[in-house]
C-alpha cells in the first residue's frame, strides 16, 4: 500500500515504499530524521545541516537551501527530497520534482511540527519513534498550558538580525514557541513582514521587558548586546537587566528540538 502524506499546500505526496535514499535541504528535518533513527537513509544534506556533527561530517553536501546543486542531487539518486516553503524557491522545487518526490513543509505552529514528524515517521518506517517524539512535545505543551511559568517579565522582544534589527511576526514558528512557553512575544502589526525591520524608534517604544538575542541566523555577540544596552538605556528590558543570549537553533529548528525547547526558554528567562 502506498505511503501518502501532504505537502504544506494540501497536495499529496505518495511513495510506493518507505524511502531508502533521502536528500534533505532542511537542517532541522535532517536532525529530526537522525533522531528518528533514519540516519542511514540520508544520502545528501546542505552546508547548513551542521547537527548532528557525525552526520555533517559523513554525508555529501549539495549546496544551500537557497541554491541547491541540482546536478549533484540527481547523482545521489534520491527517492525522497525534503524542502521547505520558507527556505527553498518555487523554481528549485520544480526542478527537484523532476528528480524525485519532494516533501515541501511549512511549519508555523507546534501542531504543524507534530504533523511533520508523523509524516517523516511514515516515510521512513520510524512511526514508533515519531510517536514518542510527538508525545514529548504534547506533554510539554500540556504542562506549560496547565501550569504557566511565573515569569518576572513576559513582554519579550526576539531579534533575528542586526543592521538593521529585525524581529518576528505572529506567523512564525518562533512566535508560536515563545507563546506556548508562556511569554508574550512582541509583534508589530503595522509591519506585515514575517521578520520585520525594526527602527530604533519602534524598539524604544516597544515596552519590551526582556530581549532575546539568538546566535542564528545572526550570531549576536555579547558586544552586540552591550551596544544594544547603550543604545536603549531606558527600555524596560535594559532597566530590568533582562537581555538574554540564547541558542538560536533550539528556538527555530522545529522537530526534534521542539521536544525540549519550551523547557529551555523557560530556564533561560528565569535564570537569576
Amino acid at each position: 500500500m502506498p505511503i501518502v502524506v501532504q505537502n504544506f499546500d494540501g497536495s499529496e505526496l505518495s511513495l510506493r515504499r518507505p524511502a531508502e535514499r533521502i536528500v534533505s535541504l532542511v537542517p532541522s528535518e535532517t536532525e529530526t530524521l537522525y533522531y528518528l533513527g533514519a540516519a542511514e537513509r540520508i544520502v545528501g544534506i546542505t552546508e547548513y545541516c551542521v547537527h548532528p556533527r557525525p552526520l555533517y561530517k559523513s554525508r555529501p553536501r549539495v549546496g544551500g537551501p537557497k541554491n541547491p546543486k541540482i546536478d549533484r542531487i540527481r547523482e545521489l539518486s534520491p527517492e525522497l527530497i525534503l524542502a521547505s516553503k520558507e527556505e527553498n524557491t518555487r523554481e528549485a522545487v520544480e526542478q527537484l520534482r523532476k528528480i524525485a518526490p519532494v516533501l515541501v513543509s511549512e511549519v508555523i505552529t507546534l501542531a504543524d511540527t507534530e504533523e511533520l514528524i508523523s509524516a517523516l515517521g511514515r516515510l521512513t518506517e520510524t512511526e514508533e519513534r515519531a510517536a514518542e517524539m510527538n508525545g514529548a512535545i504534547e506533554n510539554a505543551r500540556r504542562r506549560f498550558a496547565e501550569h504557566p511559568p511565573d515569569y518576572q517579565f513576559r513582554r519579550a522582544l526576539y531579534l533575528v538580525w542586526k543592521q538593521p534589527y529585525r524581529g518576528i511576526g505572529e506567523e512564525t514558528y518562533i512566535f508560536q514557541l515563545l507563546s506556548a512557553a508562556g511569554l508574550e512575544p512582541l509583534v508589530f502589526p503595522e509591519l506585515p513582514s514575517r521578520y520585520p525591520e525594526l527602527t530604533s524608534e519602534l524598539i524604544a517604544r516597544s515596552g519590551a521587558e526582556l530581549v532575546i538575542f539568538p546566535d542564528e541566523p545572526h550570531n549576536f555577540t555579547y558586544r552586540d548586546i552591550e551596544e544594544f544596552r547603550k543604545q536603549f538605556p531606558e527600555l524596560p528590558a535594559v532597566v530590568n537587566q533582562a537581555l538574554f543570549k540564547v541558542d538560536g537553533a533550539t528556538l527555530c529548528w522545529y522537530g526534534y528540538r521542539t521536544t525540549y525547547a519550551l523547557d529551555y526558554i523557560s530556564r533561560v528567562v528565569q535564570q537569576p
